[in-house]
C-alpha cells in the first residue's frame, strides 16, 4: 500500500468549504433552468455546467473522505 502524506486540518476544511460552494452554485444553475423550446440550447448548457459543478463537488468530498479514512 502506498503511504500517503495527511492532509493537515485547514486544508480538509477547505476542501469541504469549495465542495460546498460548488454544490450550491450548481444547483443555482440547476434550479434556474426553464425548459422552453426557444431555450432548448441555453438550458443544456446550463445543465451541463451544473453537472459539471455537481461533479467538482464530489471530488472534493470524496477526496476528503479518503484522506479522513487514510488518517484513522
Amino acid at each position: 500500500m502506498v503511504k500517503r502524506k495527511k492532509l493537515k486540518p485547514w486544508k480538509t476544511v477547505v476542501f469541504w468549504i469549495l465542495g460546498a460552494v460548488c454544490a450550491l452554485i450548481a444547483s443555482f444553475i440547476a434550479g434556474n433552468i426553464t425548459l422552453e423550446p426557444w431555450t432548448a440550447v441555453k438550458s443544456s448548457i446550463a445543465l451541463m455546467v451544473a453537472l459539471f459543478f455537481y461533479l467538482i463537488a464530489g471530488l472534493f468530498w470524496i477526496s476528503i473522505a479518503i484522506a479522513a479514512k487514510e488518517s484513522d
